[in-house]
């Protein structure tokens, strides 16, 4: 005598209850996939773009001035804004990694001969590089200033330490960064003393006690708002200065 229990065909209830389960799945990746894609078809048409923008705009510069090299945080900062007195030039592009910035070395540096380089980048490999690893940013952050030792070596380097994250906006940065980027920013203070460069501890300022942006600085928990470029340019300018004269 067989001891299996014949199945019992499914309910019409249940039946809904499944495809309607599965529907909502279906949504949920369709509309995944498609933020997704949308999001990469504007980072890299917009990183190339700058790139482009770069080459044409070196033709007018002068060389021997700063240079701010980095992500959106970069970008996004008004120079004559936030710097008034200082002849610098802004080569930030929204979406970019430390494999990025490698990548484009000729036309956001070695251009411009500048006298200094005030560099802010690592944020995004937290979202977007195939390696999220602390490691992995920093080997790539070591050849962005032996790079900068080798071609410039003049040139003096500000690294600034990668920014708070808080979990508003921008999750996946978040997510993968929050609780690694106190040891990136020892990692890159590490470098900057190995290469002879200038260590800029902007994370102590903007951070909330939890190691998370200072919500008082920024709308969405990543990019700084005007009273946090206030904050870091009234820091980082008399280290501009000191660093430029010494």
């Amino acid at each position: 005598m067989s001891n299996t229990k014949e199945r019992k065909p499914w309910s019409r209830n249940r039946k809904i209850a499944f495809g309607v389960g599965m529907g909502v799945l279906a949504v949920f990746v369709v509309v995944m996939l498609i933020g997704n894609i949308m999001y990469y078809w504007w980072v890299y048409p917009y990183i190339w773009y700058k790139r482009i923008s770069f080459d044409v705009a070196n033709r007018k510069c002068e060389t021997g001035h700063v240079v701010f090299v980095g992500d959106s945080i970069t970008d996004g900062c008004d120079l004559d804004l936030y710097y008034p007195d200082l002849h610098a030039y802004n080569r930030g592009t929204s979406g970019d990694t430390t494999s990025g910035v490698l990548r484009r070395m000729r036309n956001s540096v070695y251009d411009l001969k500048p006298s200094l380089v005030v560099l802010l980048i690592g944020t995004n490999d937290y979202e977007r590089a195939y390696d999220r690893s602390n490691e992995h940013i920093l080997k790539n952050y070591r050849a962005i200033l032996e790079a900068i030792h080798t071609k410039c070596p003049t040139t003096k380097v500000i690294a600034q330490s990668v920014y708070p994250i808080a979990d508003v906006s921008f999750h996946d940065h978040y997510r993968y960064g929050h609780g690694h980027i106190k040891a990136l920013n020892q990692g890159i203070a590490a470098l900057c003393a190995e290469f002879g460069y200038t260590y800029a501890d902007v994370f102590s300022l903007l951070e909330d006690g939890d190691e998370e942006m200072d919500m008082r600085f920024s709308e969405d928990g990543l990019h700084p708002n005007d009273q946090g470029y206030q904050i870091i340019s009234a820091y980082l300018k008399p280290l501009i200065a000191a660093t430029l004269a010494g």
